[in-house]
């Protein structure tokens, strides 16, 4: 029977016992549960997020806007696929788990920038850094998770740099509205004692207290009354002064961490993805195409900035040669002598058009007076016709009292006859 010290002289030169393949496998099985276990945790916690609750701080406004209820619907979703992940990620999930706390108190508390980030961290974390590591890129899996992580730890600092962010700001806002209001309260009281001051009285306790600046106790009661305003007003801007420097902090704690986001983001402009080496080598051989083109690009714009540079030079000589300048001054002359013929020839068709329009006019006036006069004619021609009527009616009238043309013919005669 081999003793405990030779067992550990062999396993130290053989390399030791090996596990066996039950062992592995129950250890990849407690892997497997204690991911889907971070992933139920996970759901959980994102359920009870209500966006609407009436103690949420945030804007409702900034809610829709950001479309954060989608965002917590899709990562149930995605957390809730039957993904197998047989690599331990538990330290991933604990930045994507701290990522929804971050999500939900900001909602709570009124924290706009770490809603957005938090929100942001959600869905870097499940959408390109909780995936499984398989395939082409088995060897180079430790240092891909790796980077993944420290993504996630950088996206992790981002959130809390916005916590600050939101923070400070929130209490700037807060020293603002002091400051507006103490400053309200100053300029009330200095236009108050400036009042006073413009009057008799007030010029006069104005004088009694500087007379008794060493001598307190020998005031009026109205002077050691205005002294007091005097130094409630001093008292008043002091405080001002402080919130106005306790403004001036914040600012910079503001400052300090809107650059540190703005770093921070910086270092998460390249993503950790899956490494394919083909895919490498056709984005290298894209990549040296795309360079060799561009500089024979340059080099034909080079040759083109040359030649353009001969063309200009050989156009300003001949612009400065003497023929060249007569040869202009002819042109010149003879575009003004067609632009002057062109105006002419625009003043006339202008003239003959008022001449057309004044023909126009007196022609309708001519219509109008030959509509009047058909009018007047009608008119006539409707009068003579009811004339006529009238006369057919009065002879036929006639023809009824006499029975024969003799008869009203003597008739006639008769009353016609003279006396």
């Amino acid at each position: 029977m081999a003793t405990k010290g030779f067992q550990k002289f062999t396993n130290k030169i053989f390399g030791g016992k090996s596990e066996s393949p039950q062992s592995e496998m129950r250890k990849e099985q407690v892997v497997v549960a204690n991911n889907r276990k971070s992933a139920a945790n996970m759901i959980s916690k994102l359920k009870c997020i209500n966006l609407y609750d009436k103690k949420n701080q945030i804007p409702q406004e900034v809610i829709a806007e950001e479309e954060f209820q989608k965002v917590i619907n899709w990562a149930i979703k995605e957390l809730s696929e039957p993904t197998v992940f047989t690599r331990d990620i538990s330290s991933l999930d604990e930045k994507i788990e701290f990522a929804i706390d971050a999500f939900s108190k900001a909602i709570r508390e009124g924290w706009v920038t770490t809603a957005r980030w938090a929100a942001t961290a959600l869905n870097q974390g499940l959408s390109n850094l909780r995936q499984e590591i398989s395939g082409i890129d088995v060897p180079n899996a430790d240092a891909l998770y790796e980077k993944r992580l420290n993504f996630a730890i950088e996206m992790e600092n981002i959130v809390k740099a916005s916590q600050d962010y939101d923070t400070a700001e929130i209490a700037l806002k807060k020293q603002q509205e002091r400051y507006q209001n103490k400053n309200n309260q100053v300029q009330k009281l200095k236009e108050e004692l400036n009042d006073f001051r413009n009057t008799i009285e007030g010029a006069q306790l104005e004088e009694e207290i500087r007379q008794n600046a060493h001598k307190p106790g020998s005031l009026s009661k109205e002077a050691r009354d205005l002294r007091q305003k005097y130094e409630e007003y001093h008292k008043l801007f002091g405080s001002m002064q402080e919130i106005y420097l306790e403004i001036m902090t914040k600012t910079s704690v503001l400052n300090d961490c809107d650059r540190k986001i703005e770093t921070i983001r910086n270092h998460l402009v390249e993503l950790p993805t899956v490494n394919d080496p083909m895919l490498n080598a056709r984005i290298e051989r894209a990549n040296n195409m795309y360079l060799k083109n561009l500089q024979k690009t340059l080099d034909d714009i080079e040759i083109s900035r040359r030649t353009y540079d001969q063309y200009l030079s050989k156009l300003t000589q001949i612009s400065n040669h003497k023929v060249f300048q007569d040869e202009a001054a002819k042109v010149i002359a003879t575009m003004q002598k067609i632009e002057n013929e062109e105006r002419e020839r625009l003043d006339r068709s202008i003239r003959n058009a008022q001449l057309i329009k004044a023909k126009l006019q007196r022609n309708a006036e001519k219509q109008k007076e030959l509509a009047g006069l058909k009018e007047e004619i009608n008119n006539l021609h409707l009068e003579n016709e009811k004339l006529y009527q009238e006369n057919t009616l009065q002879e036929d009238d006639y023809e009824t009292d006499y029975e024969d043309e003799e008869e009203y013919n003597e008739n006639i005669e008769y009353e016609y006859e003279p006396e």
